[in-house]
C-alpha cells in the first residue's frame, strides 16, 4: 500500500505513470518493480483534491527507502486486512455549516523504517 502524492506532470503518459514516478521520487520503488492491475473511481478529498488511486501489484528488487523531504516511514499492511470491508469506513466533518465526507481505513499499520 502506498500513498505517492503529487500530479500527473506533462511528461506523465497518464495517471498511472505518475504514480510510479512518485512512488521512485518517495521511496526509491523503480517503475519495473511494479505492475498496473487497474484504478479505482476517481473522487474529491475532503480538502478537495482530485483522487486517482493506482492499484499495482509490486515484487521490490531492494528496500523501499524513504526520502526525507517527502516520506516519514514506510509500512506494510496485510493484504487480508486490506481485502477485509471491516478495514474501511467513512469520515464525516462540518465545516463552515457543511457536511464533509471521505472515504477512510481504520486499518493499524505495521510500521518499518524511519
Amino acid at each position: 500500500m502506498a500513498f505517492p502524492g503529487g500530479k500527473v506532470d506533462a511528461a506523465d503518459s497518464d495517471v498511472g505513470a505518475a504514480a510510479l514516478r512518485e512512488a521512485y521520487e518517495e521511496v526509491g520503488m523503480r517503475r519495473r518493480d511494479a505492475r498496473i492491475l487497474g484504478f479505482m473511481p476517481t473522487y474529491f478529498t475532503g480538502t478537495n483534491y482530485l483522487i486517482t488511486p493506482v492499484v499495482a501489484e509490486v515484487e521490490p528488487s531492494g528496500p523501499f527507502v524513504p526520502n526525507p523531504g517527502e516520506v516519514h516511514s514506510v509500512f506494510e499492511v496485510p493484504l487480508q486486512r486490506i481485502l477485509d470491508t471491516e478495514s474501511y469506513g467513512r469520515f464525516r466533518i462540518k465545516r463552515n455549516g457543511r457536511e464533509h465526507s471521505t472515504g477512510r481505513s481504520t486499518m493499524m499499520a505495521t510500521q518499518s523504517g524511519a
